[in-house]
């Protein structure tokens, strides 16, 4: 078993002088030491280069647990892993459940910051579907590195969501292409029955 830390640092947040000297001097300094006593770095990644790869592979995982009636329900950042191959691992089944096309969940699950409305107002839900919006929520902080819907006020954030209310940054908007804004637009649609399935979001993913 070896145990890694990840530490993310968002540049969009982080000082203008420290981005530009002290962040680049410390990734190079982190690149060339080797010492048992000291932290040890084994990769590090900018995330919109593997932003797609990584969506992909999620989608794949959770299209089969849905393939065989599981639905993960606390999809977020913090549950997707990364291994030492680079490969997404989804883990964290604690509020996982059977279930088929006819059957609801009525139990709130997961972070609110990544729940579907349909979840946070708490009527009854297609626990895929609302998979299918927390993917969502991941691929908008895996592109934009900030949460789409602040979630400090719950009345507010149904109607941010209802609403579609999230900002890209700018720099990050032009360098998206229109298919993956399709995409997150469809995943963080707030009525259920007109959100994206996993597998559709699958299939068009592949399409192009």
């Amino acid at each position: 078993m070896i145990d890694l830390a990840c530490k993310i640092v968002d540049l969009n947040k982080t000082p203008q002088k420290y981005a530009k000297h002290f962040f680049k001097r410390e990734l190079k300094i982190l690149s060339q030491i080797n010492h048992p006593n000291i932290i040890e770095t084994l990769s590090i990644i900018h995330q919109s280069k593997h932003a797609q790869r990584w969506f992909i592979e999620m989608l794949e995982a959770i299209d089969y647990l849905h393939s065989i009636d599981i639905a993960h329900r606390d999809l977020k950042c913090e549950n997707i892993l990364i291994s030492h191959t680079m490969n997404v691992k989804i883990t964290d089944f604690g509020f996982a459940r059977y279930t088929t096309p006819e059957s609801y969940s009525r139990t709130f699950c997961g972070s609110a910051a990544y729940a579907a409305p349909e979840v946070i107002v708490n009527t009854p839900y297609n626990p895929k579907i609302s998979d299918a919006w927390s993917l969502g929520v991941i691929l908008f902080v895996m592109l934009n590195g900030t949460m789409p819907f602040k979630d400090d006020n719950p009345k507010r954030l149904i109607i941010d969501q209802q609403k579609k209310n999230y900002k890209y940054n700018k720099d990050v908007y032009w360098e998206i292409t229109n298919k993956t804004r399709t995409i997150v637009d469809n995943l963080l649609e707030a009525n259920p029955l007109l959100r994206w399935t996993v597998n559709q979001t699958l299939k068009f993913e592949k399409l192009f």
